[in-house]
């Protein structure tokens, strides 16, 4: 312990020889502790020692070659500073030595899903489920491709999964964590709770239980019982650094990164080369706008990521926030040495430069990322936005036609290509594109929004609604797409089966605090005539977002038909006071006018 102490002293003296050295001296001292090892070749990768660092990790493999943790420390080294294939390789090598360890062939399984081949990672988990049945081994591939076919929406094969996992295993925690995500994908946040729920009578202390009933808390709209699970988990397992990790992070959904920062840097003093724990340390302290806690995470992810551009982007973030351009053009420079396709850095670069007035520049930089790479589409997608800012149409208009050349699936030039013919005020041109396009790419559901808020502008609210139907069959649990339905289907419609199919989907949005979201439910609530039940939700729409005009209209509009004159009165003196134009503006002034004129 003396030798570690001394070791951690030399490190902040910048004294890299006698740290390494103190650390060699604890592996000669506790040769049978692999943890000491795998210390020391972190502390020389750190040092860009890199060869040494591996030697260090292999002679551990070799000394402890039951140790799993061991080995894994071996394949995320390996693939962090000598690429995915030698990681591949040594995972070939390690399931050569031991065909019935399954770890080495999840690793696999993994690495074929970070090279976007689910198709292989599908293919290795059916072997070890064919090989291991029902045995442990054989579970955990089970559930591990459950969350696979999740991920790509094939919800029925994932519950066939899942429910083998159960058939086998009862409290299976992982098969229940991926039932509760099951009906969350489903948009079923309120039977998710209530079979998580039903879990925890069981399993009072099932920590992962619980996290997945904070997700489906947040997606039912309930941050403050989200928290309350979680500080529950933390309750029962307080050193449970994913369960502290969730926390932080549902702290920053609710706007409360000040409580989360402090969560977060106590995570990151215990787990310094944790780069999800440094990521969600930036976001809070950038949130917050302390700077210098910024910028120290963005140096942890440097240090554990150094040939990741993830590090020198945070930076440049920093930079930027600062108000220092240059010195964030040229963290970006440095991402993109590394990262020469890095999207987030290009666009952080073209943002600096076309703000500096720059924009050939940022043109010229462009066409070359574009010229460097014949297959990526993205930079001509870029160039395509800037020109469109620029007002650059007919060039604009070749760079996204381009873009769509390379990337014929990417939704973002059609999208770009719609704003052009808008700008150019030709809506029927616009809406004609986006139709042409929704077919075409992999990912449709923006491109559909687009085309139903032109739908609505046209007058062509029936198509608006047909395309949310559609859009809520593709993403049943968004809780976005259920308001703007539900509201669309009061607006323009007023047959009962319409009604009753805005009250189903706003049901969704009750307890929400999100003030458009009440006040969808408040508005569809009076459209039932439940009076009570609308006036309740549209104050707490208003008091939640008091300088939005049309909140106060809604509350105004529900006030009069419930008999409140004065209330009314009042709400729409407030709501035209400052002159502001908003749909039913007109409308306002006449009911005020009723009702005695504005109150002074």
């Amino acid at each position: 312990d003396l030798h570690l102490a001394l070791a951690q002293l030399y490190v902040s003296e910048k004294d890299e020889a006698k740290a390494e050295a103190q650390l060699r001296e604890v592996v000669r001292l506790r040769p049978d502790d692999a943890s000491s090892r795998v210390q020391l070749a972190r502390f020389l990768a750190v040092a860009d020692k890199v060869d040494d660092a591996e030697k260090v990790l292999r002679d551990a493999v070799a000394s402890f070659p039951k140790d799993a943790n061991v080995k894994a420390v071996l394949v995320d080294f390996l693939k962090a500073r000598r690429g995915r294939d030698a990681a591949r390789a040594e995972l070939d090598r390690e399931i050569a030595a031991d065909k019935d360890d399954v770890a080495p062939r999840f690793a696999l399984a993994q690495l074929a899903e970070e090279a976007n081949d689910p198709a292989g990672a599908e293919r290795i988990y059916r072997e070890v489920i064919n090989q291991q049945g029902r045995r442990a081994g054989g579970l955990a591939a089970r559930t591990r491709l459950a969350t696979l076919h999740v991920r790509q929406k094939d919800y029925a094969g994932a519950e066939k999964l899942v429910n083998e996992a159960l058939e086998a295993n009862e409290r299976d925690d992982d098969a229940l964590v991926l039932r509760g995500d099951l009906l969350l994908a489903r948009g079923d946040a309120k039977g998710a709770i209530a079979d998580l729920r039903a879990v925890l009578r069981d399993q009072p202390n099932a920590t992962p239980i619980m996290r997945v009933l904070a997700r489906a808390h947040l997606a039912n709209g309930e941050p403050a019982l989200a928290e309350e699970a979680l500080r529950r988990a933390i309750d029962v397992n307080p050193q449970d650094p994913a369960v502290r990790l969730d926390l932080a992070q549902v702290l920053m959904q609710v706007a409360k990164p000040e409580q989360a920062k402090p969560v977060l840097e106590t995570l990151a003093k215990e787990r310094p080369s944790d780069v999800a724990v440094a990521t969600a340390l930036f976001r809070a302290a950038m949130q917050t706008k302390d700077y210098a806690a910024a910028e120290a995470a963005a140096g942890a992810i440097r240090t554990a990521q150094p040939q990741a551009a993830a590090g020198y982007i945070d930076q440049a973030l920093v930079a930027e926030g600062q108000q220092r351009p240059e010195d964030a053009l040229k963290a970006y420079d440095r991402a993109l040495e590394r990262e020469p396709d890095a999207q987030e850095a290009l666009s952080g670069s073209t943002r600096i430069l076309a703000a500096t007035k720059r924009v050939p520049e940022a043109v010229r930089r462009l066409d070359a990322a574009a010229a460097r790479n014949p297959a990526n589409a993205f930079p001509l997608g870029l160039k395509a936005e800037l020109l469109t800012s620029e007002k650059r149409y007919d060039e604009a208009q070749a760079s996204a036609t381009s873009a769509i050349g390379r990337a014929p699936k990417w939704w973002v030039p059609y999208g770009i290509v719609a704003s052009i013919a808008i700008q150019r005020g030709d809506l029927s041109a616009a809406v004609a594109a986006l139709e042409d396009a929704v077919p075409k790419v992999a990912e449709p559901l923006n491109l559909r929004m687009r085309l139903a808020q032109l739908y609505e502008q046209a007058g062509r609210s029936d198509d608006a609604i047909a395309q949310y139907e559609q859009m809520l069959k593709l993403e049943p649990g968004a809780v976005a797409l259920a308001n703007n339905l539900a509201m669309l289907l009061v607006t323009y419609r007023t047959d009962a089966a319409s009604l009753k199919r805005a009250a189903e989907l706003a049901a969704r949005l009750a307890g929400s605090t999100n003030p458009l979201y009440l006040d969808t439910y408040g508005w569809v609530k009076l459209k039932q005539g439940d009076a009570a039940s609308a006036i309740a939700s549209l104050d707490q729409a208003v008091a939640a977002a008091p300088a939005v005009p049309m909140l106060r209209y809604h509350l105004a509009v529900a006030q009069l038909r419930t008999g409140q004159p004065d209330a009314a009165r009042k709400s729409l003196s407030k709501l035209l006071a400052d002159g502001r134009k908003f749909p039913g503006d007109a409308d306002a002034r006449l009911e005020l006018n009723k009702l005695g004129g504005p109150l002074l």
